[in-house]
């Protein structure tokens, strides 16, 4: 089967629904958190700082109504997704049980929540609290999961080690390739199509490249299209590529 990958630029609320219902094998995706603040900090380009510095494009008026924008976002995944299609939707810890409920009340099937823990987390500075070391999300299907392929039983257990500080794009969030290969090796078929509406650094595109998957990717930021671009189309094996969907692209 032919594979194909597909990047649009844009609001993903706004250009999912361009997309056809009942087309999508699997979703994963990590959407903002909504969680800079000013007396949080990260670290970026190897430094210290806030997240508001970091991530402060998060908070303009594009997610000015963040439960609207993730609400939103299920909805789409349940036209999109094929019957027995599932999706790994990361979010911010606080978060989970919110959109749990949200996803049952709609009809679609919570299966499990996947931890993800960082082998290298930030230290605290003041030293009033717990160091944060571990992200997580839902895995959530249409129906009974279609394709569930279980690997050894070592590499099964809900909780994925991690290294955090290894990045290879300006992102300030990006997640490990290994992980994102991780979903769609187990919940996905050689062939199918992935999503990610929230495509941010390009690993859940490179992670389909490599497993033979296909793949479309919607991104808000102009700046980070030219990250994916760089970081995927760039690529020896994408001779294979048949849309771009974003202005000025080569052939």
């Amino acid at each position: 089967m032919n594979t194909f990958y597909k990047l649009i630029q844009g609001d993903c609320i706004k250009k999912l629904p361009d997309l056809e219902p009942n087309s999508i094998d699997l979703i994963v995706t990590d959407p903002p958190y909504h969680i800079e603040q000013q007396g949080k900090v990260t670290k970026q380009k190897g430094k210290i700082v806030s997240t508001a510095e970091a991530w402060g494009h998060w908070t303009d008026e594009s997610f000015s109504d963040y439960d609207g924008m993730i609400k939103g976002f299920i909805d789409e995944s349940k036209r999109l997704l094929k019957e027995g299609g599932s999706c790994y939707l990361w979010l911010d810890r606080a978060k989970i049980g919110l959109y749990w409920k949200y996803i049952e009340d709609i009809g679609l099937v919570p299966k499990n929540a996947i931890i993800w823990v960082k082998t290298q987390p930030m230290p605290h500075f003041r030293k009033n609290n717990y160091r944060s070391a571990y992200e997580q999300c839902i895995w959530y299907a249409k129906g009974s999961p279609k394709t569930f392929n279980f690997l050894d039983q070592s590499e099964m257990k809900n909780v994925y080690h991690a290294n955090n500080t290894t990045r290879t794009t300006p992102h300030p969030t990006e997640k490990p390739l290994d992980l994102i290969k991780w979903h769609i090796e187990v919940s996905s078929a050689r062939g199918d199509v992935v999503l990610d509406p929230f495509m941010g650094s390009g690993t859940t595109m490179m992670a389909a490249q490599e497993l033979g998957r296909s793949c479309i990717g919607v991104e808000l930021n102009p700046v980070y299209v030219e990250v994916i671009k760089k970081r995927c189309y760039g690529r020896t094996f994408l001779d294979r590529v048949s849309d771009y969907d974003f202005p000025g692209a080569e052939r």
